[in-house]
């Protein structure tokens, strides 16, 4: 053995064991998820492409929208109005009448129109859901979907609960908005369809 790599190995051990101990280095590396590391976090969907959940009421009297035909409903952003009535729908289910809003959606019709994905959850436990391509409203590049009836089939058991609701909107470009948020529960409100 060459007497010098007697001294180099333990040299070289030595400075590697200091450089891990103190952290050395001169900047982010591949394995402490620096801007450059493909372990570096993403930001979420939320952050990208935010999505605000809420609820649809109608103009006139405040009563949760049960009506595709009314031209009259206000958008109520949950941080806005936290409380959701649910109501029993077109075949005598409860469902809560929520609604999403977000910017830049690119909408179009029938396959090509925005799917929407909104789930309901009591703690753990799914108690509701909505997933298809309802009507969207645009206005200002601002995109609505104000009428999603997601049917909760004991919602009526849920009254006074605080539910967490999660949704997403995929467009006809494959663009994804989501959101997640919360509501409580308000009394049963038995408005039938007009």
């Amino acid at each position: 053995m060459h007497p010098l790599s007697l001294t180099v190995r333990p040299a070289l051990s030595t400075f590697a064991l200091c450089v891990a101990a103190c952290g050395g280095g001169t900047g982010p590396s591949l394995s402490d998820g620096g801007a450059d590391s493909p372990d570096a976090a993403l930001p979420t969907c939320e952050a990208r492409m935010p999505l605000t959940i809420g609820h649809c009421v109608e103009a006139d009297t405040g009563d949760p929208c049960v009506s595709g035909e009314s031209e009259m409903q206000l958008f109520l952003p949950l941080d806005e109005v936290p409380v959701v009535h649910p109501i029993i729908g077109l075949q005598g289910s409860p469902m809560f009448v929520m609604a999403v809003q977000a910017e830049g959606i690119a909408t179009g019709e029938d396959l090509d129109a925005p799917r929407v994905d909104l789930r309901v959850f009591d703690g753990e436990q799914d108690v509701g859901g909505f997933s298809s391509r309802p009507i969207v409203i645009e206005s200002d590049g601002l995109v609505t979907a104000p009428r999603l009836f997601v049917v909760s089939f004991f919602a009526e058991d849920l009254l006074g609960k605080t539910l967490n609701v999660t949704a997403e909107v995929e467009d006809r470009n494959g663009q994804t908005w989501c959101s997640k948020d919360s509501f409580e529960v308000g009394a049963l409100i038995d408005a039938p369809p007009l």
